[in-house]
């Protein structure tokens, strides 16, 4: 009795799971169209996240692909210069690693390098002014 509750516990917690990033997905989608007025990039199957393998399997492969989108959406947003400058804030490997997904993200999506992004004259950033600690051809 008890193998069959957990397992049914498992099971539940997996279709939870799978939910919830199917909804973050969506909503990342909804994102591109609302708010950039864009059309969402079709990513390459090698770079999609597989969704049922970040629910059953909690693969950190498709965990980190998940994330990428995550982080290129938030650089590309209203608010990226708040999120730039939360990153400045972390542990100099935490910004090391962070750009690292972010230009990993970039050259997935097929959209322009970003160090073009971050130093956008409506961010305020550039590498001259000294704000962006880490450029990114120093971190591939």
């Amino acid at each position: 009795m008890f193998l069959m509750t957990a397992a049914f516990h498992a099971s539940i917690l997996i279709c939870v799971l799978l939910r919830t990033v199917k909804k973050l997905l969506r909503n990342i989608n909804e994102y591109y169209g609302d708010v950039l007025r864009t059309k969402p990039p079709s990513l390459p199957t090698e770079e999609s996240p597989n969704l049922s393998s970040i629910a059953k399997e909690k693969s950190l492969k498709d965990i980190v692909k998940l994330m990428r989108l995550v982080l290129a959406l938030a650089v590309k947003s209203d608010k990226k210069e708040d999120y730039v400058q939360t990153i400045y804030t972390l542990s100099p490997d935490a910004q090391k690693s962070l750009m690292y997904l972010l230009q990993q993200a970039y050259t997935a999506l097929g959209i322009i390098s970003l160090l073009q992004v971050i130093s956008e004259p409506s961010a305020g950033y550039s590498p001259s002014n000294g704000l962006l600690r880490y450029p990114v051809s120093s971190l591939c």
